[in-house]
């Protein structure tokens, strides 16, 4: 380093900043290249003794993954780090990094083959982890228990597919973690009511995903009756809700969206929800802004015109297979809310509902926020499909499929249709739609002249 900058840092920048650019700007990367920079000149030992030192935590990264060989570099600096993302963690690097200690707060293990005993001997080291996530399935409630034992100011827990976890775990983690708020409990298929309802009881949740076959009303109810706003009371609320269970019911959704108000993300698949569910979500989630209602064979357009007359705000709708929904519902939405996402898996779409989700979209929104788009056993020809274009032209994403083209028990003999789509719709998606980046038109009356036209424009 040039003396004279050397001295305008010693003399001008505080300390105090020169470690914060350390601590929470610099990456690993950054670090270990002035590792070697300096390691053969007179700096070397203030370096090392500055990164080990109690006044550097360094802030880590939650999105690079840091193999064993990074884990082992920061180790042997003995730097204090507190987020932390790996994979490939043995018992020997599950030591390494029990080593960070008190200073680790969040981690993250992406290892199918992660054990109980690396991550009891973590836990137990690292007492202030705040964020745990892991997937494997050889974690046993062994490890969720020491979880709740030593990491009592645990706010999340991110395990999906751990298939061995159980509701006994769960009733620990409830009674001695009661500053969890987030849970991801998909596909830990063992997990049941019983655990569930004693989580709502015992903890201020605001996000919770479930994809177990096992929860039934029973819980779903709990989780409403003891959601954050019973238990604070002010102004914390579950926003982000998906229940994937086929067993899901009307009176426990309606349960939910009664005591739960802010919900602004909503995710159901359920034969058994009909326009009750929507109607309340509609009376009480008023700041929605994302509704995935996939296989809600029962959901009709009476409840989508209400839910487009309450709730302005949304922008992403799924309505894969909710077959009951046409032209009408579809052109309210369109009229009423601002769309960035649209996805329909109906036959009764026609060019009808596509020209006016198109036309009206712009409107709403001053110019097209439509990105992407998909209509599935869908009756649009080429009036539907040139609107699209003509008035979506910042769309990426456009899918078109006839019911002819897809498998849905659902669709009977009298709903399969051709598209009548053409050349002359594909042509003018291909001018009016430059950021296009997957277009699925399955049809016969598609030819070579179009094809070779949209991959020269776009």
């Amino acid at each position: 380093m040039d003396l004279e900058v050397e001295t305008i840092l010693n003399n001008f920048v505080p300390k105090e900043i020169l470690r914060q650019i350390f601590c929470e700007y610099l990456t690993v990367e950054d670090i270990s290249s002035l590792d070697v920079a300096i390691c053969d000149t007179k700096k070397r030992q203030s370096f090392v003794l500055f990164i080990g030192s109690m006044a550097c935590i360094w802030s880590g990264d939650i999105e690079k993954k840091f193999n064993n060989k990074k884990i082992s570099w920061l180790r042997s600096r003995n730097m204090k780090i507190r987020d932390l993302r790996c994979d490939s963690v043995t018992f020997d690097v599950a030591l390494k990094i029990a080593g960070f200690g008190v200073y680790l707060e969040w981690l993250c293990i992406d290892n199918e083959y992660l054990s109980d005993m690396s991550i009891i001997k973590i836990v137990e080291d690292c007492p202030n982890l705040k964020h745990i996530g892991m997937s494997s399935e050889n974690i046993t409630d062994l490890s969720i228990n020491r979880i709740a034992d030593c990491c009592r100011h645990t706010k999340s827990l991110i395990v999906p597919m751990c298939y061995n976890i159980t509701y006994s775990s769960m009733i620990r983690i409830a009674e001695r973690c009661p500053n969890m708020e987030v849970f991801d409990l998909s596909d830990c298929e063992d997990i049941t009511d019983i655990g569930m309802v004693r989580i709502a009881e015992c903890c201020n949740i605001h996000l919770l995903e479930m994809r177990a076959s096992r929860i039934t009303d029973i819980s779903a109810i709990r989780i409403a009756e003891f959601s954050p706003l019973k238990i604070a009371g002010f102004g914390v609320y579950l926003e982000w809700l998906h229940i994937d269970n086929r067993d899901l019911s009307d009176m426990s959704m309606i349960k939910i969206v009664e005591d739960c108000p802010n919900l602004k993300h909503i995710e159901m698949s359920s034969g058994n929800i009909t326009d009750l569910s929507m109607n309340r979500i509609a009376d009480c989630c008023r700041h929605i802004k994302s509704l995935k209602v996939s296989k809600c064979y029962h959901v009709t357009d009476s409840s989508m015109i209400r839910i487009a007359e309450c709730c302005p705000n949304m922008e992403l709708f799924d309505l894969s297979n909710c077959r009951r929904i046409t032209d009408i519902g579809m052109v309210r939405i369109a009229e009423c809310c601002n769309i960035h996402l649209l996805e329909m898996r109906t036959s009764r779409i026609t060019d009808i509902g596509a020209i006016r989700i198109a036309e009206f979209c712009p409107r709403i929104a001053e110019c097209c926020n439509i990105h992407l788009l998909e209509m599935r056993a869908s009756r649009i020809t080429d009036i539907g499909a040139i609107r699209i274009a003509e008035f979506c032209p910042n769309i990426e994403i456009l899918i078109i499929l006839s019911s002819r083209d897809i498998t849905d028990d659902y669709i009977t003999d009298d709903d399969i249709t051709e598209n009548d789509i053409t050349d002359a719709s594909i042509m003018r998606i291909a001018e009016c739609c430059p950021n296009l980046r997957q277009i699925v038109m399955p049809c016969p009356k598609i030819t070579d002249a179009s094809v070779i036209q949209i991959a020269v424009l776009i």
